[in-house]
């Protein structure tokens, strides 16, 4: 009895090691089945394929770089199920029906960006950020002429920009950033006229910011921070008729800033920090009627702060720390009514009473000071700031009460 148990066990792994490998052999079948690229005519992956042949290609360039850079990630591209329906795909609602966009972001994607992508010709998006794709950025991307924003950022893939992104002409966005990029910012790409966002930043870039950038006037965000560039800020950048947003911060850039940056009437946002620029705050700057954000903290800068910055009124954060400025703080910083931050902390030469018109600036929930020679007391006015949240004079010659209104804080 105990034997006939004994074979009865052996025999049911053995029935079950049959079935898996049968499951296996199928799926496997299915697999390769699914691969062929023929498999996109059968009616189901692209519907009336006589019709749509193109697409049918497009299908077929799909299945044949899905394993290719899924990595630890899974796809549902099958030809068993209708392509408009794949993970990240989307038709064009134009005729002929193809592939215009393919996004596939934070999918756990973790091995190349295929060659074969660029047999989508019809592409007018492309984002693969947020994965871990490696391998560097292949040249053939630039046959994707369609292309209008191109995403690869936060992705480990190294090397350095392709020269031949420059073809890309009907460009309007190209975000690298995170993307362990090195080298120089190729001046091909100042060839992308229709170019509205450049984000390379959070890389290793270096060299200086190229001429041919100049002619990127239809520019909106230019995003540089967080390089190893070196030279000055050109002065062309301030012939940008449309520029938004420049943030350069942590890139290395050296010398003055140009006074020309006051040409930018739609400026929103100018985050130059942690550089090495030197020289006095071109008093231009007070032109930026549009200006939201000033951030010129950590770099060498001297002389009196402008008091035209006081004609900001739409600014919500300045930030001077973290310079060499002297004198007073201007009084037409009193006006700053949408002002939320005001970080001036760091300049050890900066003297002088805080001015009482900046009780008038209700909005404000950071106003520092600390480690400068600013000496009196704190003006009473300031007890009307109730949305006052840090107030840092750490390291002056501020003496006195503080205001009623402001006990609160520590």
């Amino acid at each position: 009895m105990g034997t006939r148990l004994i074979s009865s066990t052996r025999a049911a792994h053995v029935l079950a090691a049959v079935i898996a490998a049968a499951a296996i052999a199928v799926l496997a079948g299915c697999r390769a089945e699914d691969s062929d690229p023929a498999a996109c005519s059968n009616g189901i992956a692209v519907p009336d394929p006589h019709v749509h042949q193109e697409l049918v290609g497009d299908c077929a360039a799909l299945l044949r770089i899905r394993d290719e850079f899924s990595g630890e990630g899974e796809l549902n591209w099958s030809a068993m199920r209708p392509i408009a329906s794949w993970t990240g795909v989307t038709l064009g609602p134009h005729t002929p029906l193809r592939v215009s966009r393919l996004r596939l972001r934070q999918l756990r994607l973790t091995r190349v960006i295929p060659r074969d992508m660029s047999a989508l010709t019809a592409l007018e998006e492309l984002d693969l950020s947020g994965n871990r794709l490696r391998g560097g950025i292949p040249p053939g991307l630039s046959r994707l002429t369609s292309l209008k924003r191109l995403n690869l950022s936060r992705n480990p893939l190294g090397g350095w920009i392709a020269r031949e992104l420059g073809a890309l002409v009907n460009l309007e966005a190209l975000n690298l950033q995170s993307t362990a990029l090195e080298g120089e910012i190729p001046p091909e790409l100042g060839n992308l006229k229709q170019l509205r966002e450049l984000n390379l930043s959070w890389n290793r870039l270096t060299n200086g910011i190229p001429p041919a950038l100049k002619d990127l006037d239809r520019l909106e965000r230019l995003v540089l921070e967080r390089n190893e560039l070196s030279g000055e800020i050109p002065a062309w950048l301030g012939e940008f008729p449309v520029l938004q947003e420049i943030r350069l911060g942590n890139a290395g850039l050296s010398g003055h800033l140009p006074p020309e940056m006051g040409k930018l009437a739609n400026l929103r946002v100018l985050d130059l920090k942690r550089n090495l620029l030197f020289d006095e705050i071109p008093s231009e700057l007070g032109d930026l009627r549009n200006l939201e954000e000033l951030n010129l903290a950590s770099n060498g800068l001297t002389g009196l702060i402008p008091a035209e910055l006081g004609t900001l009124g739409k600014l919500k954060e300045l930030d001077l720390s973290y310079n060499q400025l002297l004198g007073g703080i201007p009084l037409t910083f009193g006006d700053l009514m949408n002002l939320e931050v005001l970080r001036l902390g760091s300049n050890w030469s900066l003297s002088g009473t805080i001015p009482s018109k900046l009780g008038a600036l209700t909005k404000l929930r950071v106003l520092d000071l600390s480690h400068t020679e600013l000496n009196g007391e704190i003006p009473p006015e300031l007890g009307a700031l109730g949305n006052l949240e840090v107030l840092d004079i750490t390291s002056t010659e501020i003496i006195g009460p503080m205001p009623a209104g402001l006990r609160h804080l520590r």
